[in-house]
């Protein structure tokens, strides 16, 4: 692996999941949430930027393509599960990430498949659209709780703001999950290839 521009980008989400974890959890206050901020404002802003060194500087390669989608699922399922423990007063329930998770899994179980046949299962436009609806839902809450959330009880800030946000963030990606299952059916057709 060669460790260009984009991949550095790419593995910097990998890396800050864990560091946003432990910051969440033992940096109280507004600090702690600034912080948070910006490590996913980082994050997002290399989601934007690998892509196109990649391309510009034509360095697109098999791992990046591998790579790219596990490191936009790590991160930002952190932040989600983040906002569902009891750390800063539960803003979401636990089944809003679970359910993320699971689309991320089969979206991982196609391109599985896909890849033993040999086909390359591009990113579909609903999956572009999940992954700018999480960005944006994990920013804004992150931001208004900068912004009010000391100021305001927990159980408030999750029913007016982490809860809905998250919530169509859930709808939107469970929509991509059926869209490329939907897709992909082909990949699933008996090739003689024997199960677990």
């Amino acid at each position: 692996m060669k460790l260009t521009k984009a991949n550095v980008l790419t593995l910097w989400r990998v890396v800050t999941a864990p560091v946003f974890l432990v910051v969440w959890h033992v940096v109280p206050g507004l600090g702690g949430l600034i912080a948070c901020l910006v490590l996913a404002s980082l994050s997002e802003i290399s989601d934007g930027l690998d892509g196109y060194f990649a391309r510009r500087d034509k360095t697109v390669s098999v791992f990046g393509k591998l790579i790219d989608p596990y490191a936009d699922s790590v991160f930002r399922l952190t932040v989600f599960f983040c906002f569902a423990a009891n750390a800063r007063g539960g803003w979401i329930p636990v089944w809003m990430p679970v359910l993320l998770f699971y689309r991320d899994v089969l979206t991982g179980v196609i391109r599985t498949f896909a890849m033993r046949k040999g086909i390359a299962f591009a990113a579909r436009y609903s999956g572009k659209f999940k992954a700018i609806s999480q960005a944006v839902a994990l920013i804004m809450t992150l931001s208004l709780a900068v912004l009010f959330g000391e100021g305001v009880p927990a159980a408030d800030f999750a029913r007016l703001v982490a809860t809905p946000l998250t919530g169509i963030v859930v709808v939107i990606s469970l929509g991509s999950g059926i869209d490329y299952f939907v897709a992909a059916r082909s990949v699933f057709s008996d090739d003689n290839t024997e199960g677990a």
